[in-house]
C-alpha cells in the first residue's frame, strides 16, 4: 500500500497516516481537528469493530435488536402523547389554575432524562441506560394511575419522562453502532415504532376516555372520570411488558466500542464473536487487529488501557465529548444548526400537539361537535395517518433527490404550512383534514430527525451529540406550557406560533452541511482496500505531489452482461459457426455492457455525497466509464489513499500513483477498476529521451552494424529471392513475400485501417514523404493526405514540428509500412495523449500521464464508423499493471472485436523477460519470465517476429550490447482460452516439465501469429535507420489483413474482425 503503517478511521472521522497528515473519508474537514482533540487510536480501532461487524452483516442479533430497540421509540411517543390525552379529563377532575403545569413537568422530565442518560451513556456504558429507562418509565407510569391529586400526577409525569428522555441518546447509539453500515436505513424504519405508539395510543384512549371522561363544563368526580386511570394503567402495563422483554428474555451486549473505549479491548472482540455466533455467520476479529492499531504516527505505542480509559471517563465531566462536536467550524456550524432545528421543533411540537385533544375538542364545540367521544375517534384517525408518514420517510431519505437533508426540510416546512391552514377550517371535517395532513408530514420528519442525528456524530461522541439536541429539544418543550400559561389556547395565536417554529426549522435543514443520506452513510464508515498493486522495483517513490496537482480520474463500472458479450464475440469469430462474420452493432455492444442500474445510482450517489455534481461527469457511449477531472486531494478523500510522485530508475520519467485505493465495501461489485491508481506502464511514449534507442518494451533500436542499402527497381515477375534482401527488408520486399504485390485495392472507401500513438509520439509527414517516395513512389502525396486524430491532447504533427519533438520512431514506422503494403487503403493515426489539460508541471512532478489505452478505446467505441484493421506496438510488463486494471481495459478491447475490428498487438521485443530484470513484482526476489500486457489479452491478436526466408523466430545482436528477440509468454492474469486449448495443452506437454515454476502453464499464450520483424529500413529525422522489433511486425501484419479485408468487402463479405479463433 501507499502506507501501510497508516491508522484509518472506520467511523469517517478521517485517517492520520505515517507522515502525519489526515485525509477525510467522512466528514469532511475533520481532518481540521487539531492534534490532541481525537484520539487516534480510538479512532483506529473503532474503523476495525466496524469492518468486523460489517462483515457479519445483518443477522438474528440485529433483527432483535431493532424490535427491541423500537420499543424505546415507541417509548418516546406513548408517553409525551400520553400526557396530552390525559389533559383534558385531568384538568375537569382536579380543576387546577394553570394545567399547563403537567406538560411543563412532563418536558422538565424529559429534559433531565436525555441529560443524564445523554451524556451517561458515554460514560458508564449504553447497556445498563437501555434496561432501565424503559424499567422507570413502567413503575412510575403505573403508580400516576393513583394520584389523588393534580400535583400528584405532575410529579409523576416528570418521573416516568425522565427514563423517556434516555431513549434517543442510549438506543440509537447502541443500535448505530450494532447495525452494519449497509442496513443504516432501519434507522429510519424505526420511526414506524413512533408512528404506531401514537395509533396504539389513541386507539386504547377512544373506548376509555372517549367514554369514561367528565364532559366540560360539568361536574366531575373520580368516579365518573375514570378513564384516564384506566388508561394509564394500560399502557403502563403495556410498557412493563416490554421491559421484561429487554431485560429478561432478549440478551443485550453491551457496544464494543464502548469496551474499546474504556480499555476493554479483549471484551470488545468477545462481544463481537458473540454476535457472529448469534448471527450464524464467522468473524476473523482478533484481539491482534485492535493492537495493531496501537502504533501511532510518531512510532509510539498507544494503548487504551485501563488507566488511560479512566482518565477518559474523567475527562468526559470536563467536556471533551462536546469540545469534539464543536471542534472545527464545520462541525460546530453542523451540530449547532441541528440544535437549533430540535429545539423549535421542541417548542412547536408541543405547542400544538400537547394540547392537540383541547383544541379539538374547543374548536369542535365551535362546531357542534365537541364531545370526547368525536374528539378521541378523532385522534385515532389522525394517529393512524401517522403511520404510512413514517413508512414513507423511510424511502424518502433513500431517493437521492431528497436524502436525508431535502426530506427533513420539506417535511418540516409543510408540517408549519398545514398547521396554518387548519386556522382555515370552517367545519369540524376541515379541522380533522388538515390535523391529519399534519400528522402525516410531522411523522415523515421525525423519522428523518431520529435518523439523521446519531448518523452525523461520530460514535465516541454520538451519545453526547444526541444528548446536546435531546437537550435542546427539551428545554425549548418547556417553554411550550409557559406560553400555553399566558396565551389564550381557545385562539389561534398557539397555532400560529407553532407554525412558524416548523417552517423555521424546515428552512434552516436546508442548511446543514453533512448529508448522510444511506449508502452514503456507508461509504464513510466502511472503506475497504479494492485493489492494490505494489510499484515495480524501477520505480521510486519521490514523496507526495502538490495537493493541487490535477487527476483525470476514469471509474470503469462492471459490466453488466459482458459474459453475454464474450459469447458474441467467439461465436461471430469462429469460421465454423453458424453466426460467423455477423458482427455486433455500436448499439448492441453498449447494451451488453452498459452496468446495471443499481451500480449507477449507487456509484452517482457515493460521488454526490461527496460533492460531485452530475455536470462534472463525462460519460463512455454505455456509460460503462465516468470520467472526471479533480485535485489530488479530492482524489484521494474520494479513494481514502495517498498518492506519490514515482521515478524510474532507468529513464527518469515520473508517475503520479499510488499502490492501494479503497472503496466503500458496498461498490467493490459495482467497480471493475478506477484509474489512474496503480499502473506503471510507461508504453515508450512519455519518458525522458537521452537516446533514440532507449525505450520501454517494444522498443526500437538501431541494428548492429547496418547501412541502408541502395533502392533498386523490383524486377518483373519478382520473386522472394529476387525482391528481398533481408537485411533492408522494404514493403515491396513485405508485399511479395505476403503474395499483395499484383493485388489491386477495389473497396478503399469502405474499408480502412489504423494504428496507435501514445503519449507525444506522431507521425512526421515529412519523413512518411521521403520514406514512401523511396520505397511506394505512387503513394507519397498521402503522405500528407491521410487522417491524424489527435484524443486526449494527443500531439500531431503540424508542418513545423522537428524529429526531436515528435520524441520516436515508432509512428514514423508504422505509418510508412503499412501505407508502403496498404496503399490505398484509408490509414488513420490515432494519437492519445493521455494528458490532464490541468496539469502544470513543477520541478517535482514535471511529468504527468493518464492510462491512455482507456483513453483511446472509450474514444473508439464512440465512433460509429471503425478501422477493420488496428494496430498498436506499444506494451508493457503485465505486472507494471494491476489485474483490475488489465481485466477491464482488455474488455474494452473485446467490445471492439465484437464490432469486427480485428486488434494487432506487437509481442514484445525481450523474449520471455527484458533486461536480465525477471523477478516478480510481489518480492522482487522470485525469479520468473515476465509476460507483456496488452499481449497477454485474449481478446487481442498478438504478432511476433521472425526473420529471413523460410521464416524464423528473429533475434539479433545489437550495437547496444544486448540482444533482440521475439517476445513470447503466458500470462499471469488471464486464464488460456478455449481457442488455445488444443495448441497450447500440446506445446505445454512437449517441454516436458522444462521451465516449470518460471511461468503460468494455464495462462493465455502468445503470441498467436508472426510477421517479418528486422531489418527494417525507417526514415526518421530525414536520415534512414535500420530497425528491428516487432513493433514492426504488427503494423505489416496489419497492412496485409487490411487488404484481405479489401478482398472480403468487394465480394459482399464481412471482414475478418477478431482473428484467434480462425487462426487455429
Amino acid at each position: 500500500m501507499a502506507d501501510d503503517k497508516r491508522i484509518v478511521d472506520q467511523d469517517g472521522d478521517g485517517y492520520r497516516n505515517r507522515l502525519g497528515s489526515e485525509v477525510a473519508v467522512g466528514i469532511d474537514d475533520i481532518s481540521a481537528i487539531p492534534k490532541g482533540e481525537t484520539d487516534p487510536v480510538y479512532e483506529a480501532k473503532a474503523k476495525v469493530l466496524n469492518r468486523a461487524i460489517q462483515d457479519i452483516g445483518m443477522g438474528r442479533y440485529q433483527w432483535q435488536l431493532f424490535i427491541v430497540v423500537g420499543f424505546g421509540w415507541a417509548m418516546d411517543n406513548l408517553w409525551p402523547i400520553t400526557t396530552s390525552l390525559i389533559f383534558t379529563p385531568i384538568t375537569n377532575e382536579f380543576n387546577p389554575s394553570r394545567p399547563p403545569l403537567l406538560t411543563l413537568s412532563q418536558n422538565i422530565g424529559l429534559l433531565a432524562g436525555a441529560m443524564f442518560w445523554g451524556f451517561g451513556c458515554d460514560i458508564f456504558g449504553r447497556k445498563w441506560g437501555f434496561n432501565i429507562t424503559l424499567g422507570i418509565i413502567s413503575v412510575f407510569g403505573l403508580a400516576s394511575a393513583g394520584s389523588p391529586n393534580f400535583a400528584a400526577i405532575g410529579c409523576f409525569a416528570a418521573l416516568w419522562s425522565f427514563g423517556v428522555g434516555g431513549n434517543l441518546p442510549v438506543d440509537s447509539a447502541i443500535f448505530l453502532e450494532f447495525l452494519p453500515g449497509s442496513h443504516q436505513y432501519l434507522l429510519t424504519v424505526l420511526s414506524i415504532d413512533w408512528a404506531l405508539a401514537q395509533l396504539i395510543a389513541t386507539l386504547i384512549a377512544w373506548p376509555l376516555l372517549g367514554n369514561m371522561t367528565c364532559q366540560e363544563g360539568e361536574t366531575c368526580t373520580r368516579s365518573a372520570n375514570m378513564g384516564w386511570r384506566y388508561y394509564i394503567l394500560t399502557v403502563g402495563g403495556l410498557t412493563l411488558v416490554m421491559f421484561i422483554i429487554r431485560f429478561g428474555v432478549f440478551s443485550i451486549y453491551e457496544s464494543p466500542k464502548y469496551n474499546m473505549g474504556k480499555g476493554k479491548d479483549e471484551e470488545a472482540v468477545r462481544i463481537v464473536h458473540e454476535v457472529a455466533r448469534r448471527n450464524g455467520k464467522p468473524t476473523s476479529l482478533t484481539i491482534e487487529d485492535l493492537k495493531a492499531c496501537e502504533l501511532l504516527g510518531d512510532g509510539q505505542a498507544q494503548q487504551t488501557n485501563a488507566s488511560a480509559a479512566i482518565k477518559r471517563k474523567l475527562a468526559a465531566f470536563n467536556g471533551e465529548h462536546v469540545r469534539a462536536l464543536f471542534a472545527t467550524k464545520k462541525l460546530a456550524f453542523s451540530t449547532t444548526m441541528i440544535m437549533f432545528i430540535w429545539a423549535f421543533i421542541g417548542l412547536g411540537y408541543p405547542l400544538y400537539n400537547a394540547y392537540l385533544p383541547y383544541l379539538q375538542s374547543i374548536r369542535g364545540a365551535e362546531f357542534g361537535d365537541g364531545s370526547t367521544y368525536i374528539t378521541y375517534r378523532n385522534q385515532v384517525i389522525i394517529a393512524v395517518l401517522g403511520v404510512p408518514g413514517a413508512i414513507l420517510g423511510g424511502f424518502l431519505v433513500e431517493i437521492r433527490s431528497f436524502g436525508r437533508k431535502g426530506t427533513l426540510s420539506l417535511s418540516t416546512t409543510l408540517t408549519g404550512v398545514f398547521l396554518y391552514c387548519s386556522t382555515t377550517a370552517r367545519s369540524s371535517d376541515a379541522l380533522l383534514g388538515w390535523n391529519c395532513a399534519y400528522n402525516f408530514t410531522s411523522n415523515i420528519m421525525y423519522a428523518v430527525l431520529y435518523a439523521y442525528t446519531p448518523e452525523i456524530f461520530r460514535s465516541r461522541d454520538r451519545g453526547s451529540g444526541s444528548a446536546l439536541c435531546a437537550s435542546a429539544n427539551r428545554v425549548f418543550g418547556i417553554m411550550a406550557p409557559i406560553v400555553a400559561m399566558f396565551a389564550n389556547l381557545e385562539t389561534v395565536a398557539p397555532v400560529y406560533t407553532s407554525g412558524a417554529l416548523f417552517i423555521a426549522a424546515g428552512l434552516a435543514a436546508i442548511f446543514l452541511p453533512f448529508e448522510s443520506q444511506g449508502k452514503a452513510s456507508l461509504s464513510r464508515t466502511d472503506y475497504a482496500v479494492k485493489d492494490f498493486h505494489p510499484a515495480p522495483r524501477a520505480w521510486n517513490n519521490l514523496g507526495s505531489p502538490s495537493r493541487d496537482h490535477m487527476i483525470s480520474l476514469s471509474l470503469g463500472l462492471t459490466q453488466s452482461r459482458f459474459e453475454e458479450l464474450e459469447k458474441h464475440l467467439y461465436e461471430v469469430s469462429d469460421p465454423f459457426h453458424a453466426r460467423y462474420g455477423q458482427h455486433l452493432t455500436a448499439k448492441q455492444v453498449h447494451d451488453l455492457v452498459k452496468p446495471s442500474e443499481e451500480a449507477s445510482h449507487e456509484i452517482h450517489e457515493w460521488l454526490h455525497s461527496h460533492g460531485i455534481e452530475m455536470d462534472q461527469l463525462k460519460y463512455s457511449p454505455a456509460k460503462d466509464w465516468i470520467s472526471i477531472t479533480l485535485p489530488l486531494s479530492k482524489v484521494e478523500e474520494l479513494l481514502d489513499t495517498k498518492y506519490s510522485v514515482y521515478q524510474h530508475s532507468v529513464d527518469d520519467s515520473t508517475l503520479v500513483r499510488t499502490e492501494s485505493y479503497s472503496l466503500p465495501r458496498y461498490l467493490h461489485k459495482h467497480v471493475s477498476t478506477i484509474q489512474p491508481t496503480n499502473s506503471w506502464a510507461r508504453l515508450g511514449g512519455h519518458q525522458k529521451r537521452k537516446q533514440i534507442q532507449k525505450r520501454s518494451k517494444h522498443v526500437l533500436v538501431d541494428a548492429e552494424d547496418w547501412t541502408p542499402a541502395p533502392v533498386l527497381p523490383l524486377p518483373d515477375n519478382a520473386t522472394v529471392a529476387t525482391a528481398c534482401n533481408f537485411t533492408n527488408v522494404t514493403p515491396d520486399c513485405l508485399r511479395t513475400l505476403y503474395g499483395t504485390l499484383d493485388y489491386e485495392v477495389k473497396s478503399a472507401g469502405v474499408n480502412k485501417m489504423a494504428h496507435t500513438n501514445y503519449l507525444d509520439e506522431a507521425t512526421n509527414r515529412s519523413d512518411i514523404s521521403i520514406f514512401l517516395g523511396l520505397y511506394r513512389p505512387e503513394a507519397q502525396a498521402y503522405a500528407y493526405e491521410f487522417e491524424a486524430i489527435s484524443i486526449d491532447g494527443g500531439v500531431l504533427d503540424n508542418g513545423t514540428n522537428v524529429a526531436d519533438e515528435l520524441l520516436d520512431l515508432e509512428a514514423n514506422l508504422d505509418a510508412e509500412y503499412m501505407i508502403g503494403i496498404g496503399y490505398p487503403t484509408p490509414l488513420i493515426a490515432y494519437h492519445t495523449g493521455g494528458r490532464n489539460p490541468s496539469f502544470v508541471p513543477d520541478l517535482v512532478t514535471p511529468d504527468n500521464s493518464d492510462e491512455p489505452y482507456l483513453e483511446w478505446a472509450n474514444w473508439v467505441l464512440e465512433q460509429d464508423d471503425l478501422p477493420q484493421v488496428i494496430s498498436t506496438s506499444y506494451g508493457d510488463d503485465e505486472q507494471t499493471v494491476s489485474r483490475a486494471y488489465a481485466q477491464a481495459t482488455c474488455n474494452q478491447f473485446a467490445q471492439l472485436g465484437a464490432r469486427g475490428v480485428t486488434l494487432l498487438f506487437s509481442s514484445g521485443d525481450g523474449g520471455v523477460g527484458d533486461d536480465g530484470l525477471c523477478y516478480s513484482n510481489e518480492d522482487n526476489t522470485t525469479y520468473q519470465f515476465l509476460p507483456s500486457f496488452p499481449a497477454s489479452c485474449p481478446y487481442v491478436t498478438v504478432v511476433g517476429a521472425t526473420k529471413g526466408y523460410p521464416e524464423s523466430a528473429a533475434w539479433r545482436s545489437l550495437r547496444s550490447g544486448g540482444i533482440f528477440t521475439s517476445g513470447a509468454g503466458f500470462s499471469n492474469y488471464f486464464d488460456r482460452p478455449k481457442y488455445q486449448a488444443k495448441a497450447v495443452s500440446s506445446y505445454v506437454k512437449g517441454l516436458d516439465g522444462l521451465y516449470d515454476g518460471l511461468y503460468n502453464p494455464g495462462g493465455r499464450a502468445y503470441p498467436d501469429l508472426s510477421c517479418i520483424g528486422q531489418v527494417f529500413p525507417t526514415i526518421w529525422n530525414g536520415s534512414t535507420h535500420g530497425l528491428v522489433g516487432t513493433s514492426g511486425s504488427s503494423p505489416i501484419c496489419a497492412a496485409v489483413f487490411a487488404l484481405l479485408n479489401d478482398a472480403l468487402i468487394t465480394e459482399g463479405r464481412p471482414p475478418v474482425g477478431f482473428l484467434n479463433p480462425w487462426l487455429v
